[in-house]
């Protein structure tokens, strides 16, 4: 049997994306891998492509799913079918370095502990021209606690298509029918074990624009004209990350608690559970200012410092209050002065 197993979930792919990224995996220099379509009932000219695609290379098999039954299904249907050491899940239109199976599975071949290996991330656009750099945290600690931190960096979910020892894929729920099922199906798979990493961009993950999840990713990566704040989505997946671990029967009770407070330790600090209170908070203390309301001001303020409690050490903290002090001069801080909102 081949050492990896390359299952790539599929249903009505853009035909142009699809072979660049079958062209992509079909060119690695590690070939000893099957590669699985696992179709989830899709229409006749996609089956037809994949058909066609099967008869390109005797690695490749065709799996046609009569009906849709959804991206966790699919997902989840590959490592039931594998049966090889390892497990790559490749999107239909993703693209990876020619290196990746052999640099990862070098990895995975020298690092027992680890469940997975995977690269730095690289975006394209619709044409495979580079977006930006996706800043991955290491999740390669000896200590759980830590491994389980990473995953509260936005770009760490990409690790979902890492090359994965099937074994520990198999420890685990895998996909559910759930928000962020990537994320809580990496938190099973750190409880057992680390993710290597190569130090370099060897995947490469297509941006659809107009798809809001990747405008969140935009944004963080500092494409502020795109309208979507990672705020709201970080602060549900480490809620959801939290109640995951409180419930993970893996650990004992000592290391989950030590687990929930490294995770909840690393939201705070990068205020990914405050910063949406903070920014209305910021809004009700220059509207009572402008109203002359500065009772209500200085309780809204001191909630901030709360929230923030090391706000004032920071430069920008004193730029943003001088700056809101003099808008407020300018519009006029007295009672008669009209709020915001008329």
């Amino acid at each position: 049997m081949p050492r990896v197993t390359i299952g790539m979930p599929v249903y009505n792919s853009d035909s142009a994306y699809f072979r660049a990224a079958l062209a992509s995996l079909l060119g690695q220099s590690f070939g000893d891998f099957e590669l699985l379509i696992s179709d989830n009932g899709s229409g006749p000219e996609a089956e037809a492509l994949y058909r066609d695609a099967a008869k390109l290379d005797r690695r490749v098999r065709y799996i046609r799913h009569a009906t849709n039954r959804g991206s966790a299904f699919n997902f989840n249907y590959l490592v039931e079918a594998a049966s090889s050491e390892y497990l790559l899940w490749a999107a239909d239109d993703d693209l990876r370095h020619p290196d990746y199976l052999t640099r990862t599975t070098n990895l995975l071949d020298s690092h027992a502990e680890a469940v997975a290996a995977a690269s730095e991330v690289a975006t394209i656009d619709a044409d495979g021209q580079p977006l930006w750099h996706c800043p991955m945290e290491r999740a390669d600690s000896p200590r759980v606690w830590r491994r389980l931190a990473a995953l509260v960096s936005p770009f760490n979910c990409y690790d979902i298509y890492a090359l994965h020892r099937l074994e520990a894929l198999r420890k685990t729920r895998l996909f559910r029918v759930a928000p962020a099922p990537d994320i809580l199906l990496l938190q099973e798979l750190l409880v057992q074990g680390s993710i290597q990493r190569v130090p370099e961009e060897l995947c490469f993950y297509r941006v659809n624009l107009a798809q809001d999840r990747l405008h969140v990713y935009a944004r963080v990566a500092g494409r502020e004209d795109l309208p979507f704040d990672i705020v709201y989505l970080r602060r549900d997946v480490g809620l959801r990350l939290l109640g995951a671990i409180l419930r993970s029967t893996a650990l004992h009770w000592p290391i989950r608690w030590v687990c929930v407070v490294a995770v909840l330790q690393k939201l705070l600090r990068e205020e990914w559970l405050t910063r949406e209170r903070r920014e209305v908070l910021n809004a009700q203390i220059k509207e009572s200012f402008l109203r002359g309301q500065r009772l209500r001001a200085a309780f809204g303020f001191a909630e901030y410092l709360l929230l923030s409690p090391l706000a004032p050490l920071r430069r920008s903290f004193w730029r943003a209050l001088r700056a809101a002090r003099a808008d407020i001069g300018q519009r006029g801080g007295s009672p008669q002065a009209p709020g915001p909102h008329k």
